[in-house]
């Protein structure tokens, strides 16, 4: 399996003018001030109408746990046109893993057994770290009507949307769901993990 999706023509996305969300405020319901369940740490604490600690820009990377590395590196970069990316850790210089797409970035961490306990070399980490747990969403230019063949000819199952059992030859592929900037027209496989994958475009 050597083409990618990368192959057909694409945009780029480097010239888009992301603009910067409006500050959020936070507010605590007065409800949950006076209930005596209520948590008494220290966000519980903080007075109505407070701004927030910081106000988030973007998005920088996410972390997946894999129970292997080449596996997850032939996916995303033979399927999905992302690049692998080696670097040496500044903690201990072993090397790590990442992949590459648009201006975002998905580190990958292989699973080992215990992997949960302390380990220098690894920390901070989520608290539960387990192979096929995410749920992500991609953005892609080409029409995802385009990609359902694309996939299918890489031998990717597309997954039905509508309730079609797999394997049937039936079922719609793809789905209309709502992001962050607006409605999607979305198909969705799994990655060797099983991983959820949503790939998108935008629509109106």
């Amino acid at each position: 399996m050597t083409s990618s999706l990368a192959s057909l023509p694409a945009k780029t996305s480097a010239g888009l003018l992301l603009r910067r969300p409006p500050p959020v405020v936070l507010r605590t319901p007065r409800h949950h001030l006076r209930s005596p369940s209520y948590s008494t740490s220290a966000a519980a604490s903080i007075p109505p109408s407070s701004p927030p600690a910081c106000t988030l820009s973007s998005l920088d990377h996410v972390v997946l746990t894999v129970r292997s590395i080449k596996d997850s590196v032939d996916f995303y970069t033979k399927i999905l046109g992302m690049a692998h990316q080696t670097y040496p850790a500044p903690s201990d210089n072993t090397e790590h893993h990442a992949l590459l797409f648009g201006g975002s970035k998905i580190n990958l961490r292989e699973f080992k057994v215990g992997q949960n306990k302390a380990n220098p070399n690894s920390e901070p980490k989520a608290r539960t770290v387990l192979p096929g747990t995410a749920d992500l969403c991609f953005m892609t230019d080409q029409d995802v009507t385009d990609v359902v063949g694309e996939l299918q000819t890489r031998g990717i199952e597309v997954l039905n949307v509508d309730g079609h059992a797999p394997g049937q030859g039936l079922g719609k592929k793809v789905a209309r769901r709502m992001g962050a900037r607006g409605p999607l027209r979305s198909v969705y496989v799994r990655d060797p993990d099983g991983n959820l994958i949503e790939i998108s475009n935008p629509t109106t």
